[in-house]
Formats: C-alpha cells, sequence, structure tokens
C-alpha cells in the first residue's frame, strides 16, 4: 500500500505526459496546420477542465457575443457553439448525478424550439441535406444549419441554469461587454501584419470590408476605410450603461460621465459606417423610453429639443465628415458627399431588385422551402457572371442564400412551416421577456427592461430594416436564455396583489362598502 501511489506517480509521468510532451514538441517544431491546432485545442481543453466544470455558465455567457472562434476546430466555428455543447453536457450530468440538482425549464419556449428544430431538419433532409465543405462535403451551405442547431442548444444550456441575484449585474455586462472583442480585431488589422496571427483567435469577418477597401486600387480620399467592430462595440456600451443604470439614471444630471458615455458611444458608432446600426439604437433608446415610463415626463419635451438641436448642429458639417460617417448618415436630409449617397443608395438599389427578384419566387417554395444546400458550381458561376457584367452584382448573395432580409431568409429556405414555427417562437419570447419586465424580481428590474427593449428593437429591425434567420437566432435564443436564466424561469403577477374581485355576497354592507357595492350592481359585465 506504501508504493501504490509513487508507482501510479511514475506511470502518469513515464506513460502519459512524457509521451505527450514529445508529441507536442515535434508539432510545435513542424508547420502549423489544422491537425496540429485540433491537437493544441485538445491539450488546452483538457488543462482547463477544473475552471470549464466551474464556470462553464459563465464563460457561454462571455463567449456569446465575443469574436472569437475555436481555432482547433474546422470551419471556424465559434466559440460559444464548443461552449454551449460542454455547458448542456455539464448540466445534464450534474442533474443525473445529483437528483436535488434542478434545473429550469419554460415549456412553452422549449416546444418552440423543438419544433423550429423539426422544421429545419426535416427541410435539410428533402433539399439535399447537412454538407460541411470544411468536413469534406461537396455543397456549400451546411454551415448555417450548423448556427441554428447551435443556436437552440446555446438557449438551454443557458436557461437551464439559474444565475444567482447577486451576480445578476456581473453576467449581464460580461454577456454584453464582451462584444468589445469584436474593435479588437479591427486594431489588430490597424497594427499591421507582425500580428495578423492573432486572427486565428479572433474573427476576421469584422476587417474584411476594411482590408477590400484598403487593398482596392484608386484615390485613398475615396475610400470609406469602415470600421466595422465599432458598431457591436459601441452597442456593448450602451446596452451595459442601460442594463447597470436605465435610461433615467443615465439621464440623471447628477451622475453626466453616464450621459457622457453615451453620446460618445453613439459617436463613434457612425465611423462603422452601416445606416442600420443608427436605427438600431433609435429604436432601442426609443424602446427604453417608452417602456421606462418616460414619455410621461418633461423628458419627452427635452429629448425632442436635444434631438432637434444635435441634427441642426450636424448641418453645417455633414459633407466634411469622414466619408463613412457620411455614408452612415446619408438616410438624413443632409448634405453629404455624392460618393457617399451613391454607395449607399447603390447599396439599396441591389437589395431591392434581389427582393423583388425572390419575392417572386414565394409560391414555389411555400409548402417545402430551398433549404441552404448551394452546388459550389452554381456559387461559382454566379461569382464569374457578376464580375464580368453578366448579371447583378446581388447574384452571388442570391445563389448563396444571403438575402439581406429577415422574412425572406425564413420563408425562402424554410417555406410556410419555417415562419410558422419561427412566428411561435418569437411570440413565446416575447411573452417571456414581456412577464419577467412586468412582475420579476424589482432588484432585475433595469436588467428586465433593457432586456425586453433590446428584443423589441431587434424584432422591428429583423422584419423591416436587415435580418438573416440563421445568425440572428442565437441573439434571440441569447435573450430568451439570459432572462429565464435570471429570473429563475418566467415570472408571473404576484397572488398577493389582487385587485377586489370578490363576489358580491362576499361584500359586508356597511357604510364602508356602500358605494361598492352600488358601483358593481351598475356594472354586470364585472360578474
Amino acid at each position: 500500500m506504501t508504493t501504490s501511489l509513487p508507482i501510479a506517480r511514475k506511470f502518469i509521468v513515464l506513460g502519459i505526459i512524457v509521451p505527450l510532451a514529445v508529441m507536442l514538441g515535434y508539432l510545435l517544431a513542424g508547420p502549423v496546420t489544422y491537425s496540429s491546432l485540433t491537437v493544441y485545442g485538445m491539450v488546452f481543453s483538457v488543462l482547463l477542465l477544473p475552471a470549464l466544470l466551474k464556470w462553464h455558465h459563465l464563460l457561454l455567457v462571455v463567449s456569446l457575443n465575443a469574436a472569437i472562434v475555436a481555432f482547433f476546430l474546422p470551419g471556424q466555428a465559434q466559440l460559444w457553439m464548443l461552449l454551449g455543447c460542454a455547458s448542456l453536457g455539464i448540466s445534464l450530468l450534474n442533474r443525473i448525478l445529483n437528483k436535488e440538482f434542478t434545473l429550469v425549464s419554460v415549456p412553452f419556449l422549449n416546444w418552440t424550439l423543438v419544433l423550429l428544430l423539426l422544421v429545419v431538419f426535416i427541410t435539410a433532409k428533402f433539399t439535399g441535406g447537412i454538407s460541411l465543405r470544411s468536413m469534406g462535403g461537396t455543397t456549400y451551405g451546411g454551415k448555417k444549419f450548423v448556427f441554428i442547431g447551435m443556436a437552440i442548444i446555446a438557449y438551454f444550456a443557458l436557461s437551464v441554469r439559474r444565475i444567482p441575484l447577486s451576480k445578476a449585474h456581473a453576467c449581464v455586462g460580461a454577456y454584453f461587454l464582451s462584444s468589445l472583442t469584436a474593435v479588437v480585431c479591427n486594431f489588430i488589422y490597424m497594427l499591421g501584419p507582425g500580428l495578423w496571427w492573432l486572427f486565428i483567435v479572433f474573427q476576421v469577418d469584422y476587417v474584411m470590408g476594411q482590408a477590400v477597401e484598403d487593398f482596392t486600387v484608386g484615390a485613398s480620399n475615396v475610400k470609406f476605410s469602415r470600421l466595422v467592430g465599432l458598431g457591436p462595440a459601441t452597442l456593448a456600451v450602451i446596452c451595459y450603461l442601460l442594463s447597470r443604470f436605465g435610461l433615467r439614471g443615465i439621464l440623471d444630471v447628477s451622475k453626466p460621465w453616464r450621459l457622457l458615455f453615451l453620446l460618445t458611444s453613439i459617436g463613434l458608432s457612425v465611423f462603422s459606417g452601416f445606416r442600420s446600426g443608427v436605427l438600431f439604437f433609435g429604436l432601442l433608446l426609443g424602446a427604453q423610453f417608452l417602456l421606462e415610463g418616460l414619455w410621461r415626463t418633461r423628458l419627452l419635451l427635452v429629448g425632442t429639443l436635444a434631438m432637434i438641436l444635435g441634427f441642426a448642429a450636424l448641418i453645417p458639417l455633414s459633407d466634411k465628415l469622414p466619408l463613412s460617417v457620411q455614408r452612415t448618415l446619408s438616410f438624413l436630409p443632409l448634405s453629404v458627399d455624392p460618393l457617399a449617397r451613391a454607395d449607399a443608395m447603390a447599396s439599396t438599389e441591389w437589395r431591392l431588385q434581389m427582393w423583388k427578384i425572390m419575392a417572386a419566387q414565394i409560391p414555389d417554395y411555400f409548402w417545402l422551402g430551398k433549404g441552404y444546400a448551394t452546388s459550389s458550381s452554381d456559387l461559382y458561376f454566379a461569382q464569374q457572371s457578376a464580375m464580368r457584367g453578366l448579371a447583378g452584382n446581388f447574384e452571388t448573395s442570391l445563389v448563396a442564400g444571403d438575402y439581406h432580409s429577415g422574412p425572406l431568409s425564413v420563408i425562402i429556405p424554410f417555406g410556410i412551416w419555417g415562419v410558422l414555427a419561427f412566428v411561435a417562437f418569437l411570440v413565446a419570447v416575447c411573452r417571456a421577456l414581456y412577464c419577467n419586465y412586468r412582475f420579476g424580481d424589482p432588484a432585475l428590474k433595469t436588467i428586465n427592461t433593457l432586456l425586453f427593449a433590446y428584443l423589441l428593437a431587434r424584432v422591428v429591425s429583423f422584419l423591416f430594416i436587415f435580418g438573416a434567420f440563421d445568425s440572428d437566432l442565437i441573439v434571440f435564443c441569447a435573450l430568451a436564455g439570459l432572462s429565464v436564466s435570471l429570473n429563475g424561469g418566467v415570472a408571473r403577477r404576484s397572488a398577493s396583489v389582487q385587485t377586489d374581485t370578490k363576489p358580491l355576497a362576499d361584500l359586508v354592507s356597511t357604510p364602508a362598502t356602500a358605494p361598492v357595492l352600488a358601483m358593481r350592481r351598475q356594472q354586470p359585465w364585472r360578474k
């Protein structure tokens, strides 16, 4: 017995650690490949296993908005996908091993997501299946199916565990502020090729437009140089302020730094070059303003005057701002550079042309959707036709299924059944977040108000401004899962708060109750 422990320790060192160190040294000496990255990721995951077992739920919350990829997985899978599967698995394992461990469940939300997943699976079955190019598949589009499935898994992983009330603000802050990693991508690109190896970990999508502008032949003064990462980064700061203080607290004159942070974030967001970003900020702040009841106060007049003065201040400066800012503000009646307005109008025009073509195809995909499967030859011919001027510049997006429209991104791939399932899910999410906003814990009032306002702004933006079902579903699932996790389910009207609903016979006829009896006799509809 006294020698068993040293023998076991020697066996672990000589049989596991030494061979693993030799293999890692061999891989590090060679070129970086996906196989070597997979091994690094597996070893790194094993080393982090104790932390993962303890903080898997918090890590999932942080990763949902982080622009970080799981570099050791093929296909540039995002980190939240891996953590969502791990967190759900650990929670279910805890429930199996510990009968006292309870899981939070909201049946009406769960069943809508199961229905949605069933529609997606059946559509994939009859429209070419799920094929991943990163796994050797011959068609494109499988990645979108993966995004949808992983978004549903992320909801269940988020919602089954209750976030303690003492950690609510920290978790919500971590959820939103992790979007600051998006602007880190732009900083990495601007710091030069010496740091571009960091894009192994950070998403490269946020700098593609910036790179195209920099490497396009032409005069430098006509380049837009849009900092795409500023959009989600500034939105993260605004949402954190709203979740912490509410709009009423931000406008508190005794705390001017809060309003300064809000205005600075809005000012920086216009450098992203997207008109939809400014519109979404307006929707979010407008929904927050209404939900907090500020429209009944003098702040309505103050806010209206402030917007009028701000717009008046922009008039003499509008054509002197950077082109990316002018493009963002081109939807307003301001004098902007013709190049910025032409670029924005061209973007709108090709979207309208694509929507017109796809709207005519809705009857063809009404009962059975088109799915996401796209052959590589179709995509290649669309690209070549667009380059040679034989087709519109929207043909590539059309073939790839990127319709830049929320409703079309649902009905074309999944038909009427997908629309019904998704609408049912949105109604369920709105119901859950509204109940938590109305009847939730007062300590979570600012958080629940922001989550409901954010959801309303997202729904309006998805339906009327810009949306993509495969990429936006994780936003709706994350909001629903986070709200359920914070409130321990869906809050209901407190039983202690009751109105005068007693039967007429239960009221004692006294001088104090006489007016009530008379009123109820005159209102037979209350019986």
